[in-house]
């Protein structure tokens, strides 16, 4: 059977000019697509666009919903494709608040992502802060290349770092971040503890971040001064869901914190808890964004030549 389709023109500006966005579209057969030059994400559906795409789809009713972080105004439009038409769609962008401007940094801390891709994906997620992990326990993006003096990649007001760390192992996860050089890891799943590796990246003057607060080993690394901030917004809370689980963390007590929201209250409990105890730790908010197929790394925007790919 023949695919009946039409084809989907689309321009999203900003003050009349194309900007980078993220898209979400739903298709009348359900199937996901990313138009070519947009960089795809299949694990919830998205793509980002730099302003203009073509694409064609299968008739019947499409949605589309257009998003660039938080301080715009999002767009949800749906509309019918017909068969071996031109759909063309226009759709404007507002900024309701520009909170760098008042001297508040918006910023993702657990990005899995290919280095050549950061600059436009910060733009697409108006992302004024993202450190870009290229080293993940025993997989090191950097080994046998030089890292050299760049390691932040700076454009007006976005900064994204080329050379952060986790060990992410039994006791859970912590990370390093804009380290000088990688820290070789020789690790079983539980030796060393994760704070000899949080040790030696302080030392280097890294950001250290506990990546969830229910991890086994969190406890011991905020209580030995080894953490800068924790990640009570984490990946567990989804765009459209809540991971009702610990991973291999510490269970919660779910007759307590039944549910989904209960969840969220345990993790803001263990917060509090540091808090109670005259631990002043800051929040901080990670994604953990990483493509279907894992990480892959090429040259671009100057970094130094290599062999080979990192994956996570």
């Amino acid at each position: 059977m023949t695919l009946r389709e039409g084809t989907l023109k689309v321009e999203i500006l900003e003050n009349g000019r194309p900007t980078a966005a993220r898209v979400h579209l739903l298709t009348s057969d359900g199937g996901y697509r990313c138009p070519p030059g947009c960089v795809p994400y299949e694990k919830d559906r998205h793509f980002t666009t730099r302003g203009e795409f073509v694409l064609p789809l299968p008739v019947g009713k499409t949605s589309i919903v257009i998003e660039k972080g938080k301080e715009y105004g999002q767009i949800a439009d749906s509309f019918r494709m017909r068969v071996d038409e031109v759909t063309s769609r226009r759709y404007e962008l507002h900024r309701w608040i520009h909170m760098a401007s008042l001297g508040w940094y918006s910023g993702d801390t657990h990005v899995h992502r290919p280095i050549p891709q950061m600059r436009h994906l910060m733009e697409a997620e108006d992302l004024n802060v993202a450190p870009t992990i290229t080293v993940w326990n025993e997989r090191d993006y950097w080994r046998g290349r030089r890292v050299g003096k760049r390691r932040i990649v700076s454009k007006g007001c976005r900064a994204y770092g080329i050379l952060s760390q986790e060990d992410e192992r039994g006791g859970g996860a912590i990370m390093g971040f804009d380290l000088e050089r990688p820290v070789r890891m020789r690790a079983t799943r539980w030796y060393p503890p994760q704070v000899a590796y949080g040790r030696r990246w302080r030392r280097q003057g890294a950001v250290v971040e506990q990546e969830k607060p229910f991890w086994l080993e969190a406890p011991v690394n905020v209580a030995l001064g080894v953490v800068d901030a924790i990640g009570v917004v984490n990946n567990h809370l989804q765009r459209a869901e809540v991971m009702d689980n610990e991973a291999w963390g510490r269970p919660r007590d779910k007759r307590r914190y039944p549910g989904k929201e209960g969840f969220v209250y345990n993790v803001l409990d263990l917060y509090y808890r540091y808090l109670n105890l005259g631990i002043k730790i800051p929040i901080s908010a990670g994604s953990t964004p990483c493509p279907k197929r894992g990480i892959g790394y090429s040259n671009a925007e100057g970094l130094p030549d290599g062999k080979g790919q990192g994956n996570h």
